[in-house]
């Protein structure tokens, strides 16, 4: 069961009989498990060729678990994946507040340059009403003094006599005289009573001359008074009317300042108006500036909640993923130990062979060798000994 080169020597293994049915029926097992054998024309089995691999399959993705549904539609999710819609409408409520922030700067410092402007005038007509009170506080104090200057004149027999007509002892002279003469007429018409009546030169006509002096004294007296009564009310009738007419030129300046102060009051009021006409714009610029940045805290909020949206979505991807992978990871697994069990099945035979050898080899088996002889073999026996080498080997080796 052996050969050489041309000339050489061969070496023979025989094995007991006993042993003989157990080696062929291994041998011939182990010949169909690596070989492709075919039938000679003289009834021999002729070995073709090794017997080739045979894989688990041919087609390569039968070697690898395919996605999980859950991995799938989380690929697929994934895939579809866009920006959140809030992002939308967040750009465009930031954007409108943008714009219309901006479209209140300019109303809102023209109300207050107009609220300025009319600060500036109100300030301005202020000061002339400062200017027209300070004119009407004068006035007062002029008239507070005109009426205690009408006071000292009017007991004051100097300042009364300023105003007394210097013509008024002309007038008392003309009456004296006149009341002069008519005594000096009425004395002859006494002298001649008394002398009728016998009393001229007595003591009876001296009492009525007398009588007669005084009465003229009186009436002189009397006249001078008069005339000096009717020049002191006259002068105190012109001390009076001077001054009226001094206190209603002092009223009416009052009245004038008072006027004045009412237009000024008036101006003051229209200018306030017109601030808070200001002011109501300006309210009105801040309430759109408080719209406003609500509708920019909404496009924050709304910004917010799609990045949540899109975390929670990319977390919830995440966590299907998860799960797929391991129901990937599950039936890779199965197809692993299908391939394994594949693998056992294909090499069992040549197990139970090599367990076969093993029992053979542990029998008492004696071998005994020849040495022969034979010719250089044909190209055909070279080739048949290599095909057959590895079956000589383990002959020699059991």
């Amino acid at each position: 069961m052996g050969g050489g080169s041309g000339g050489g020597s061969t070496t023979a293994s025989t094995v007991p009989e006993y042993a003989r049915p157990y080696v062929e029926t291994m041998l011939g097992a182990t010949q169909q498990q690596l070989f492709n054998t075919t039938k000679g024309a003289d009834g021999t089995t002729e070995i073709t060729g090794f017997k080739p691999y045979t894989p688990y399959s041919t087609d390569p993705t039968q070697y690898f678990a395919g996605p999980s549904s859950l991995t799938t539609g989380a690929y697929n999710e994934a895939a579809g994946m866009q920006t959140p819609g809030q992002f939308g409408g967040a750009t465009g409520l930031a954007g409108a507040a943008g714009q219309g922030a901006l479209g209140t700067v300019n109303p809102a410092m023209g109300y207050g340059g107009m609220g300025s402007r009319y600060g500036r005038q109100g300030a301005n007509i202020g000061m002339g009403a400062l200017g027209y009170g300070g004119m009407g506080a004068g006035l007062g104090a002029e008239a507070a003094g005109a009426g205690e200057r009408y006071a000292q004149q009017a007991t004051s027999p100097e300042s009364m006599g300023a105003y007394m007509s210097p013509y008024m002892q002309n007038v008392v002279d003309t009456q004296k005289s006149a009341a002069i003469r008519d005594y000096q007429k009425a004395m002859p018409g006494l002298a001649a009573q008394q002398i009728k009546a016998g009393a001229f030169g007595g003591t009876r006509g001296a009492v009525e001359r007398a009588e007669a002096q005084r009465n003229l004294a009186s009436q002189l007296q009397g006249i001078q008074a008069t005339g000096q009564q009717q020049a002191f009310q006259n002068a105190q009738q012109a001390q009076q009317f001077g001054a009226n007419l001094g206190l209603q030129g002092l009223q009416a300046g009052m009245q004038g300042a008072g006027l004045g102060l009412q237009g000024i009051s008036g101006a003051l009021a229209g200018t306030a108006q017109g601030m808070q006409g200001a002011q109501a714009g300006l309210q009105g610029v801040n309430a759109a500036q408080a719209g406003y940045g609500l509708a920019n805290t909404a496009a924050q909020n709304l910004a917010n909640i799609g990045t949540q949206q899109q975390q929670a979505d990319l977390a919830r991807m995440n966590f299907q993923n998860q799960l797929g992978q391991q129901q990937q990871q599950y039936q890779q697994n199965l197809i692993n130990q299908q391939i394994q069990d594949y693998a056992t099945q294909q090499q069992y035979p040549l197990m139970q062979l090599g367990f076969m050898s093993n029992m053979l080899r542990g029998l008492p088996m004696q071998a005994s060798t020849t040495q022969t002889y034979q010719a250089q073999p044909s190209g055909a026996q070279q080739a048949l000994g290599m095909g057959l080498g590895a079956l000589g080997a383990y002959k020699a080796f059991a």
